[in-house]
């Protein structure tokens, strides 16, 4: 492990051939590797690719019950790590303001894909702003924080 990096990874199921044992061997490395982002999509077949003759199409019902599983077992495992982080300080980058609490990103949020960091401050902030914080609590996908002044 090289401390102070984030893994992140997507993966794509229902794949033309893919059987309930592959589907098992991709859980089962999920679950061992716990990343610390993960996405996941169906496949879908699309005319013009050489996918698309392939035989043994997964039906959509499958597709959708494996994207579920996974991104069930990564709900918990996003959380068990964001509640690793209980106490943390880092900077954060604020982009805007949600009810009472300004938003931001840390340098390992992608913009539109990753949760959010929910900071409480009694200073103004502004979008831009690079400000220190400490987390305070955590759900499966955001942080929330208070400003270290």
């Amino acid at each position: 492990a090289i401390p102070g990096i984030r893994l992140r990874t997507t993966f794509i199921v229902g794949f033309p051939g893919e059987k309930e044992s592959h589907f098992k061997a991709l859980v089962d490395f999920i679950k061992e590797k716990e990343f610390d982002r993960l996405g996941v999509f169906r496949y879908s077949r699309e005319k013009g690719t050489p996918a698309y003759h392939l035989s043994d199409q997964i039906d959509e019902e499958t597709k959708k019950e494996r994207e579920r599983i996974i991104m069930e077992i990564q709900k918990g495992i996003s959380y068990k790590k964001l509640q690793g982080m209980l106490g943390m300080e880092m900077d954060v980058l604020v982009e805007g303001r949600k009810g009472n609490y300004f938003t931001g990103r840390t340098e390992f949020d992608a913009p539109e894909i990753d949760g959010m960091v929910y900071i409480k401050s009694g200073r103004d902030l502004k979008p831009g702003d690079i400000c220190r914080i400490r987390i305070t609590s955590a759900t499966s996908y955001d942080l929330y924080a208070e400003l270290v002044d």
